[in-house]
């Protein structure tokens, strides 16, 4: 959000609170509650008077509420003295002071912000969206179609960028139309709700079953078996090419996503390979796979950048030894 936008809201705020809160959180948002959590983290960006971030910190989540006007925020913290909120001043498509906290998400909402974003941010603030959710968490944006006339700066909004955006970081899209809840004509809204994929570790028992009893060759067609099935799941247009009898995908994805598998049962679990102690994973080496031990799964996505050279080069090597196996 730019400066000039801010202002308005922060000259603006009590006049703005009144208009918010004249609608209810169900009311606005009742298209897809059925995907709400029911307990973890949520991020609300653009909370404005606080009315989203009071009902989700009502239903027992853990809420950030981020607010870059002034005004806006500091009467929304007064109206909502919650212990559930952690109010926050921060922009997209930085969110440096989110980032600071080391959390992810099972929820982030962006009620009435995406319009505010210019075009050329888009595609950096999607990509530290998806990378601040947990597995199987929502990002729920709602878009404003219509034309503002007060002042701030809106840009034209589009549900199919947003579909784009989610098939080159591997979510899931769901689009929901909307009338304009405060009644006005010439307004309209879609929300898009936006999923990240479980990275399948509920099924641990299952695996490590697997992993200590049977083969190398039995452990390894089973770990490649969920790699593609994720990647069918989260990334259907990574495909290069088909035919009736066989599915070419790029190899990096298939490192990647074996990486991001494995990591959970290695690092958490201290998974051996098999029944024999002595026998380690193949892909897990010095210089590359052993150099990333404080780091997490969630770390390792498309569009991840690294802030060290060193970094980067670990990666990679930990991916090549992977490929090689």
């Amino acid at each position: 959000m730019n400066d000039i936008n801010i202002s308005f809201y922060h000259n603006n705020a009590q006049q703005l609170a009144r208009q918010y809160q004249s609608v209810d959180f169900v009311d606005v948002h009742n298209a897809w509650l059925e995907h709400l959590p029911t307990e973890g983290w949520a991020l609300d960006i653009g909370a404005g008077s606080g009315r989203d971030t009071a009902y989700l910190a009502n239903t027992g989540l853990h809420v950030v509420a981020v607010e870059p006007a002034k005004a806006m925020r500091e009467n929304a913290k007064a109206q909502n003295d919650h212990s559930n909120i952690h109010w926050l001043d921060d922009t997209l498509p930085e969110l440096k002071q989110v980032f600071a906290l080391q959390v992810k998400f099972d929820l982030i909402l962006l009620s009435a912000v995406w319009m505010h974003l210019a075009p050329s941010h888009r595609s950096r603030a999607f990509r530290k969206l998806s990378s601040l959710l947990k597995p199987n968490g929502k990002i729920v944006i709602t878009l404003r179609h219509g034309e503002c006339t007060d002042g701030r700066i809106m840009h034209s909004v589009d549900a199919d960028e947003l579909a784009k955006f989610a098939n080159q970081f591997g979510l899931s899209y769901q689009l929901i139309n909307e009338p304009d809840k405060l009644g006005r004509a010439n307004i309209n809204w879609q929300t898009v709700v936006l999923h990240l994929p479980d990275d399948g570790t509920g099924a641990f028992p299952l695996l490590r079953n697997i992993v200590v009893n049977d083969s190398k060759s039995s452990t390894y067609k089973i770990a490649l078996l969920r790699t593609l099935m994720r990647i069918a799941v989260g990334h259907p247009g990574a495909v290069i090419d088909q035919s009736d009898h066989q599915v070419e995908l790029p190899l990096g994805l298939v490192a990647l996503y074996w990486l991001k598998l494995y990591k959970p049962l290695v690092d958490k679990h201290q998974m051996q390979q098999n029944s024999n102690s002595s026998a380690g994973l193949g892909f897990i080496k010095a210089g590359g796979w052993c150099e990333l031990t404080s780091y997490t799964a969630n770390d390792f996505y498309i569009g991840a950048r690294f802030e060290s050279e060193q970094l980067g080069k670990q990666v990679h090597q930990a991916l090549k030894d992977i490929r090689a196996c």
